[in-house]
């Protein structure tokens, strides 16, 4: 091998090596969210020693998710055969919305605040809006506050899937929607393009800030990134792959204590994270990671982790403090045990709602889908009958599953 080399094009296919380290990465991403909200039990929010230890990981945690998630669409969806854009979006809703609205019931039920939401029009309002990721005004959160990052991913899946329509163009039609729609449409409005994901330009229409968010360029990066995977560029030198993983890790870590531009967006707080997801698919290519089996496990469960962590913390919280041991639930010894509660109840609603429910409804739709006698559209732009997308457990890797 040739350490003078650090990167060149090769004849090796994309998608030979495992990705297990991807999947770890999301379930990292969702243990810094959750340990962000956790946070307030050492100090309140964005103060203190909580914020110190925790503080990073709200904006670095869902930089990374996005990142990865638009990596993931690539990576699910290209060189594995005819894709009907019916299945993909229809797959990515049953896995998504059923978990999404009965972990939400069960929050809004547990903290008493269902009334709240039948005591006006513009409140059963907003909890409609939840249940179909419509954003409502500007700093209005939904009834589950994390929907607000779903909101974006449906979008995202939406988008993605609009894109598959157009074939072989299906990037150019892509890359141009972006470009419209992040910068085309706020120059136009006469606002300041930016790529600060804290942006937000203020349109009247609720759902033209979501469309116009500078977060939307950590997708893209992550598409970018699914793209460059497909190529023949890999590592020649396990050393650079290994040192420059290292490298990238490193800088992570140090911005996530440092609080170093600390707020969402692609040259804020996923200026380490995304190039370091670069270097990871990039280095699998060629280095065989070891990944540990408990990082793999967590990245299954991620999803389910950053639904339900709220009503770990939370219900805990108030069932202790109504047993009057206000005193143990403040302190890093109730950070350790709501996080261990969310990973329980997580892995609970990753084997019955994610694996159960949406797995069973994703079987039951994609076999009537597949029994409509329509035509689908490959890459090529042509089009063919109808073939099999990949299953979780066929040829799409059982630890890179479709965001």
């Amino acid at each position: 091998m040739n350490d003078t080399i650090a990167i060149r094009v090769t004849d090796q296919k994309p998608g030979q090596a495992s990705l297990e380290i991807i999947q770890a990465l999301r379930g990292i991403a969702a243990l810094m969210v959750v340990l962000f909200h956790a946070s307030r039990f050492i100090s309140p929010y964005f103060t203190g020693l909580g914020f110190k230890l925790f503080g990073g990981g709200s904006a670095m945690g869902v930089d990374l998710f996005f990142v990865i998630s638009g990596f993931i669409m690539v990576y699910t969806t290209t060189g594995r055969g005819h894709v009907s854009v019916k299945e993909f979006l229809t797959k990515r809703v049953v896995r998504i919305w059923p978990p999404y609205i009965i972990v939400t019931l069960i929050y809004i039920v547990g903290s008493g605040s269902i009334t709240k939401y039948f005591s006006s029009a513009s409140d059963f309002g907003r909890l409609l809006n939840s249940f179909t990721f419509i954003p409502t005004a500007i700093g209005q959160l939904p009834a589950l506050s994390i929907g607000w990052t779903l909101n974006f991913e449906m979008y995202f899946y939406f988008v993605f899937g609009a894109a598959m329509l157009f074939g072989r163009a299906r990037w150019l039609a892509f890359f141009a929607w972006v470009l419209v729609t992040l910068v085309g449409l706020p120059l136009i409005a006469g606002r300041r393009f930016s790529i600060d994901g804290s942006v937000d330009y203020a349109f009247s229409i609720p759902y033209l800030n979501l469309l116009t968010s500078p977060l939307i360029w950590l997708f893209t990066a992550g598409v970018a990134i699914g793209l460059l995977h497909r190529t023949r560029l890999k590592f020649t030198s396990d050393f650079y792959a290994r040192l420059c993983v290292f490298a990238l890790t490193g800088c992570a870590i140090w911005q996530y204590f440092a609080g170093f531009r600390f707020t969402h967006g692609i040259s804020f707080a996923g200026m380490f994270v995304t190039p370091l997801v670069l270097v990871i698919v990039l280095a699998s290519k060629s280095v065989q990671f070891s990944v540990p089996r408990w990082a793999v496990y967590l990245g299954d469960i991620s999803f389910s982790l950053y639904l339900v962590h709220a009503i770990a913390q939370e219900q805990l919280q108030a069932t202790l403090e109504g047993l009057g041991l206000n005193l143990i639930t403040a302190g890093a010894s109730f950070v350790f045990l709501t996080t261990c509660l969310a990973i329980c109840l997580a892995a609970l609603s990753q084997r019955y709602l994610e694996k159960g429910l949406s797995g069973w409804l994703r079987r039951r739709s994609t076999r009537a889908i597949r029994h409509v006698d329509s035509p689908h559209v490959d890459e090529t732009g042509a089009l063919a009958g109808a073939l099999p997308f990949p299953t979780d457990q066929g040829s799409t890797p059982a630890r890179t599953r479709e965001s």
